[in-house]
């Protein structure tokens, strides 16, 4: 009802950007075209999906610190829908605890230089 099980909502990052909050189409295409790359890997951060270049070292010279990981170009968090492998759509509360989490590790870095 309203729902479309193609979509997920997801949080798009890039070092330097604020974060945002995007609803895509639910299929490695969209998620190629986000991450400028076929080529990507994932990894569980906090029960989500982090999904990263594992080659951004090469390509982009600024970083985002997030718990002692250091992601170089875009990265994307997603649910991760354990039921079926695969991903699904961010619940408000891990979009909340994203936020602030993000943005505590780019005030300490500020803070850093």
């Amino acid at each position: 009802m309203g729902h479309d099980n193609n979509l997920m909502r997801i949080m798009y990052c890039f070092p330097e950007q604020e974060p945002k909050i995007l609803k895509v189409k639910k299929e490695l295409k969209a998620l190629s075209e986000l991450m400028q790359t076929q080529f990507f890997e994932t990894t569980i951060y906090k029960g989500m999906i982090l999904i990263y270049d594992p080659k951004g070292i090469v390509k982009y010279s600024k970083s985002q610190k997030l718990d002692g990981l250091y992601l170089r170009g875009p990265f994307i968090f997603a649910g991760n829908d354990t039921l079926e492998l695969d991903f699904k759509s961010l619940k408000i509360e891990e979009i909340r605890y994203l936020q602030k989490h993000i943005t505590q590790e780019k005030q300490i870095e500020e803070m850093e230089m």
